[in-house]
């Protein structure tokens, strides 16, 4: 049976960390004029969200941001994450940290994401005054966590989630890249453990490529809420088609209807 979190958050009508592991999809356009036809079409595909990945729009400035949001929200018709992903962490490209600080907190102060994605790495004073602008405008706060290189020990994996519940967060990510099975257990135990014992927020929890797919779809049942799938394209590696992942989630028995599908031996 899947254990639902302690302190779930609600996006638009859905509920993050409920009985079903909600689905988002990544607006990744790197020209303006393709953020609203591109928001459109993935709204359509029927994600629970999109996440709108500004880091991949070159030139971008926080008195745009506002303009882009509406536009994007309005063509979505679905709930939406606002994410300006550091370089260091799997951005696309490089940014000035403090430019990049300041769009996040424009978006944030919008009241248009539902959620704002907020790396543990970013700079204390300039990652509270993001949360502060989402708390302020109604949007929940996701601190993150990202390492493309390699899975760390369940030590750090468990500190890093009690880290960023301390530090406020409404949602708790961890992505690492496994490079044994063994790395996916790892995750996989590290998320239970952590949601049985002190992690009363929802969490985002990915073992990355191939090797770790699984874990977007089996993470449900280990304390992991939310699956990033692709809608055009992915954002990250591993990511696997949104229509596979929602039959997928319904048939293990983590889809809305929290059910497993049923057949034949």
């Amino acid at each position: 049976m899947r254990l639902e979190a302690r302190r779930p958050v609600r996006i638009g009508d859905r509920t993050l960390g409920g009985p079903a592991v909600l689905t988002c999809v990544p607006l990744t356009a790197a020209e303006r004029a393709a953020l609203v036809p591109q928001a459109a079409r993935l709204g359509g595909l029927g994600p629970d969200c999109v996440e709108w990945r500004a880091d991949f729009v070159s030139g971008l400035t926080p008195e745009d941001v506002t303009e882009l949001l509406a536009g994007i929200s309005a063509a979505a018709r679905c709930a939406l994450i606002f994410t300006n992903r550091r370089h260091e962490e799997g951005g696309a490209r490089p940014q000035d940290e403090a430019q990049r600080l300041a769009i996040l907190e424009a978006a944030a102060s919008t009241g248009l994401a539902a959620l704002v994605d907020i790396e543990m790495a970013t700079a204390p004073a300039l990652a509270e005054r993001a949360a502060a602008a989402a708390h302020g405008s109604g949007a929940a706060v996701i601190r993150s966590w990202h390492d493309f290189g390699a899975t760390p020990p369940a030590a750090v994996l468990l500190d890093s989630m009690r880290a960023m519940q301390e530090a406020g967060a409404d949602v708790a990510k961890v992505a690492v890249m496994p490079r044994t099975p063994e790395d996916v257990l790892l995750l996989l135990r590290a998320g239970l453990e952590a949601r049985r014992t002190f992690l009363e927020i929802p969490a985002v929890l990915m073992s990355m490529g191939a090797e770790g797919a699984i874990s977007r779809i089996g993470g449900g049942y280990f304390g992991s809420d939310l699956t990033f799938a692709v809608g055009i394209a992915a954002s990250a590696p591993g990511q696997i088609g949104l229509d596979i992942a929602k039959r997928l989630l319904a048939a293990v028995g983590l889809g809305p209807e929290g059910e497993p599908m049923t057949g034949g031996s």
